[in-house]
């Protein structure tokens, strides 16, 4: 288990950063940047935004959703807002593949083990 060392809260300004063995903390302001330093770190923190979008996918669907980051931000919006997905519990699954014929429900079944999912 790893332990936790920064505790970081971001502020409308800034962000302060304690020193969780410590205590110890600060509150770092860009208001006391220069312009071009400031630039800098926005520069940096959208190249980090974009980059955490296409965490784990590859090709196309890391492009698309290095478009989609893009697109939710242009909006003004800092995540997208999206419905959740239906959720089904394996009880209410096996309720239903219940009410099956027999070939139905086991090719159901197994095609589930092909993806990973075993009831």
């Amino acid at each position: 288990m790893s332990v936790k060392k920064l505790d970081k809260v971001p502020k409308d300004n800034g962000v302060e950063i304690t020193v969780v063995s410590t205590g110890q903390s600060g509150f770092y302001s860009v208001d006391e940047l220069s312009p071009d330093i400031q630039r800098k770190l926005m520069i940096h923190g959208l190249s980090q935004v974009l980059g955490d979008a296409a965490a784990g996918r590859d090709g196309e669907d890391a492009s698309e959703a290095i478009q989609r980051r893009w697109e939710t931000l242009k909006s003004g919006e800092w995540t997208a807002k999206r419905a959740a997905a239906p959720k089904l519990s394996k009880a209410e699954l096996e309720r239903r593949l219940a009410g099956l014929e027999d070939d139905e429900r086991q090719a159901i079944i197994d095609a589930l083990a092909k993806v990973g999912i075993n009831l």
